[in-house]
């Protein structure tokens, strides 16, 4: 079974906090994968790590067989917009631009010529086509979770991480945003890891990793 993500004895510190205790996870393609914890238990420092956004104090980490952090930072660049997309939980989008200038941005700061064919597709499965021309902050924010998906996912990376992305939701929405994860995940042979702190949540997924204080208190795999 190939292997998309692989951590040894990760860790991180900020000044008195030790936000993680040596992280050792191992993940493999196509699995839908819930890391869960209560805030301040390091998940979002974990995802962090694997986006490449912050460094690791001491450990590896490797992406798709790579150690992301021995890489240079161009070829990281460029690793990342094609292998990695990114779901978080503010969204990040550009509130004065339209939902498809929103989910467009990525391939516009790689200069490459969109795949008409491929963002319809997204548009339609996310049930947002009829947004499309409609400016982001005019959106609920179940309409702008749909948009950030999107975004995560048009460079057709391997690895979709989503720092909790239900938490701004309320339970229809929150449903919703599960089901397109997993009927993605399928469509697309995505690697989908959500960072939640919520236990029903996390039932939804084939991998459960529980942190608690920095440290992988449970690894329990039940496709």
């Amino acid at each position: 079974m190939r292997t998309i993500v692989k951590t040894e004895n990760v860790k991180k510190f900020y000044e008195q906090t030790k936000a993680l205790q040596g992280v050792s996870i191992t993940v493999h393609a196509n699995d839908f994968i819930a890391v869960l914890g209560k805030s301040g238990s390091g998940k979002t420092t974990l995802f962090h790590i694997l986006d490449g956004l912050i460094q690791p104090d001491e450990g590896s980490v490797c992406i798709t067989g790579k150690d992301i952090f021995r890489m240079k930072k161009r070829e990281f660049i460029e690793f990342r917009r094609t292998h990695i997309g990114y779901v978080f939980q503010d969204f990040k989008l550009i509130s004065e631009f339209s939902a498809v200038d929103n989910i467009l941005f990525p391939v516009d700061l790689d200069h490459e010529k969109v795949d008409e064919f491929y963002l319809e597709l997204l548009l339609k499965e996310l049930d947002i086509y009829h947004l499309k021309d409609r400016i982001v902050k005019t959106m609920s924010g179940g309409e702008k979770q749909r948009v950030a998906i999107a975004r995560a996912l048009i460079n057709k990376p391997e690895l979709v991480l989503a720092d909790e992305p239900t938490g701004n939701l309320d339970s229809y929405n929150t449903e919703m945003v599960l089901n397109l994860f997993v009927r993605l995940k399928k469509m697309f042979s995505l690697t989908v890891m959500i960072a939640t702190h919520d236990y029903a949540v996390a039932k939804r997924a084939d991998h459960l990793i529980v942190l608690q204080d920095g440290k992988v208190q449970r690894d329990v795999y039940d496709k």
